[in-house]
């Protein structure tokens, strides 16, 4: 088909192949950069497009399944296949003398139709590659494996990478945004205790019946008591545990990298029933009123369990992991995927009423709140959507993913992005009341309480800030990044981190 500029509609092309925007209707020459280094990463690594999830390349970096690929050719392809074609290749000129560039370092042609005499075009240097990190960080619900080191200016949705900065990211001392009030640093807050895991805690912790359960990936599932952190029991999966647990009567209920889900009883431990799914689990369980259990899994499925039997009721299939968490309507449950959709299922039937499509994956946990879906998108923006049709209400644009979840509180809603900052918009409007600049990634999910806003940063500290204007009350140091998001309890924010230990900390 002869391509037109002004013409919309375009929707031909080969699943896995085709870009992004095409699958809008928008068709412009980049989208053949992107199809270039589709083809170049198949003929590379013999991972065919169409057989994977749409758009998830970065995923599976060239050299991750051929190593034998310089690190030079994988930066070049990858750049080729940037989801916002505004980060691709310019050009097929710009691309192809970045690739003789790489083959004949010395010895450059010069473009076809070029003036023979002419010097050839410059290539075009990929973003510079940031130093790697000592951790590998993820948001909460991703695996211990999702890859952190990516090629030049390559980055996967909520992949925080300590030190690096991005556009409109404040300078230290960090603190609100210019025009904010200068923040008041309470230097009493103290550690209550710490309980010490075996591996990393991403889980976020869970709190009932005096106990304290958390999820860690040494495979356990650690039960403490929830005054004193001593120890009462764990019990122990086949795989690493991001998944956060859920109490429900007297079970304890959670996903596992093994690829089940598990219910156990709260006093001892005890398995009481298991269900399994065709893939790893690192979405976190709901459970209605009327027992029904809802948790997504990297199989693309979305489940619905007995919570007293663990016996499947239904399940709804999506086109990319879930590893967003489920949140419970009237008679809709709603669950993003990494497929960019959120999803609006019947709660008795699996059947879906509506969809809404983003132009990112979905790992942000969906909130409703008076009759608005709120939900962060990879796309950059937090959506507010209708509950009953999925209408988009309003959304606002932050300066990088959205991989935490929001949380509502007195008329605002809350949520982190990868950009540094946490923002508060206006429930209804959108319109920004605050942002607190932490100047690291922000995937933990805030917890509102008591007129505060906790959650946790990349930069290893928990933050404590003013739910009215953003102003900083207190940081906490850990040892290692925080993703997981607190829990607040009788006067003590509950909290895990990458440095293996569970924290009970003073509001």
């Amino acid at each position: 088909k002869a391509f037109q500029s002004d013409k919309k509609g375009t929707m031909i092309g080969t699943e896995g192949y085709s870009p992004p925007e095409q699958y809008r209707g928008l068709a412009e020459p980049r989208g053949d950069i992107y199809a270039l280094g589709a083809t170049l990463h198949h003929l590379l690594t013999n991972s065919d497009p169409r057989t994977e999830t749409p758009f998830t390349f970065h995923e599976r970096p060239v050299r991750q399944l051929n190593p034998a690929v310089s690190p030079e050719t994988e930066a070049l392809i990858m750049r080729a296949l940037e989801y916002d074609a505004t980060r691709r290749w310019e050009s097929a000129e710009a691309m192809r003398a970045a690739l003789l560039a790489i083959l004949e370092p010395q010895q450059a042609a010069p473009a076809i139709g070029a003036d023979p005499g002419a010097r050839p075009a410059a290539p075009v240097p990929p973003p510079a590659q940031p130093a790697s990190p000592a951790y590998a960080v993820v948001p909460p619900g991703q695996p211990a494996a999702y890859p952190y080191t990516m090629p030049p200016g390559q980055m996967m949705p909520g992949q925080p990478v300590p030190g690096m900065a991005y556009p409109g990211m404040m300078p230290p001392p960090y603190g609100p945004a210019p025009g904010g009030p200068a923040p008041v640093v309470d230097t009493t807050t103290k550690q209550i205790w710490v309980f010490t895991a075996e591996d990393e805690i991403r889980s976020s912790p869970a709190v009932a019946k005096g106990m304290v359960f958390v999820g860690c990936y040494d495979s356990n599932l650690y039960a403490v008591n929830a005054k004193t952190g001593e120890f009462i029991w764990k019990r122990a999966t086949e795989g690493g545990i991001p998944s956060s647990p859920v109490v429900w009567e007297d079970v304890v209920i959670f996903g596992s990298e093994d690829t089940s889900i598990y219910a156990l009883d709260t006093r001892r431990g005890a398995v009481q029933w298991t269900a399994g799914t065709g893939a790893p689990i690192r979405s976190s369980p709901r459970v209605s009123p009327t027992g029904q259990v809802f948790i997504g899994s990297d199989d693309q499925h979305l489940y619905c369990l007995d919570a007293r039997t663990g016996r499947t009721h239904w399940k709804y299939r999506g086109w990319g992991p879930v590893r967003s968490s489920p949140a419970i309507g009237r008679n809709l449950i709603y669950v993003g995927c990494s497929d960019g959709n959120l999803y609006a299922v019947d709660m008795a039937t699996g059947n879906m009423k509506w969809k809404f499509h983003s132009s990112g994956p979905i790992t942000s946990s969906p909130l409703i709140h008076e009759g608005l879906v709120y939900v962060g998108s990879a796309d950059q923006h937090l959506y507010a959507l209708d509950a009953d049709t999925g209408w988009a209400v309003w959304k606002y644009r932050a300066e990088h993913y959205v991989t935490s979840s929001p949380a509502v509180a007195g008329g605002k809603v809350f949520v982190g992005s990868v950009d540094g900052y946490m923002y508060a918009l206006d429930a209804q409007s959108g319109r920004p009341a605050w942002k607190y600049n932490t100047g690291s990634q922000v995937t933990s999910s805030p917890r509102p309480a008591g007129g505060m806003v906790y959650f946790g940063a990349v930069d290893n500290y928990v933050y404590c800030v003013g739910q009215a204007q953003g102003d900083l009350r207190w940081r906490f140091p850990t040892r290692g990044p925080v993703t997981s998001t607190p829990m607040v309890d009788e006067g003590l924010v509950y909290i895990g981190s990458l440095d293996h230990k569970l924290y009970a900390l003073a509001v």
